[in-house]
């Protein structure tokens, strides 16, 4: 019975380490080091039928024990400042209406392939922000400020670990948004 115990501790123990030693392997090379970014983006849809906006932010990577199989996952901040313009016409009248707004957000951010140097990736996550719509004429005395809420997800590609590119389907404070940031 001893014997039978004592070579199931060592398979048992032999097994753990090996598995630790395959997750260390196919985690080797990952970089979970934070990395802020700036970048512009230009939007259509929403509020406004297009718009274009300057972000900035920092991504944070969960630690090398949280993450799983060969993919990277963490959370993103980021802010930005955007402007929209938007026309409408009718019969006896033009009206342009321009839109200004800040926002903040969080995303949750998977990376498929973070030890390539083109790394494919997903994310979804919230903003909120605060919107301020204004007439070129003071239609009616018509101006609009207001907190909003959105939601959104999308693809991203970073392009040697320091040029990302994002495409972001969204609710609330724009549609599609087409996003260039620089990671450093």
């Amino acid at each position: 019975m001893k014997k039978l115990l004592l070579m199931f501790f060592i398979l048992y123990s032999t097994n753990l380490i090996a598995a630790k030693d395959s997750k260390d392997d196919l985690q080797k090379g990952i970089d979970l080091t934070g990395k802020g970014f700036v970048g512009g983006e230009i939007g259509f849809g929403g509020i406004t039928t297009f718009g274009v906006g300057v972000v900035g932010g920092y991504e944070y990577y969960f630690p090398r024990d949280w993450q799983f199989y060969k993919f990277r996952h963490g959370i993103r901040a980021i802010g930005g400042l955007n402007y929209g313009i938007d026309t409408y016409s009718t019969w006896w009248r033009n009206y342009t209406w321009h839109a200004l707004s800040f926002q903040v957000g969080a995303d949750y951010i998977l990376d498929f392939t973070p030890t390539s140097d083109f790394n494919w990736g997903v994310f979804a996550g919230l903003n909120f922000g605060y919107h301020h719509l204004f007439y070129d004429k003071n239609v009616y005395g018509y101006n609009f400020s207001a907190f909003l809420f959105g939601a959104h997800a999308g693809g991203s590609l970073t392009m040697y670990k320091h040029h990302k590119l994002d495409v972001q389907l969204g609710w609330g404070l724009g549609i599609l948004t087409l996003r260039y940031t620089y990671l450093f």
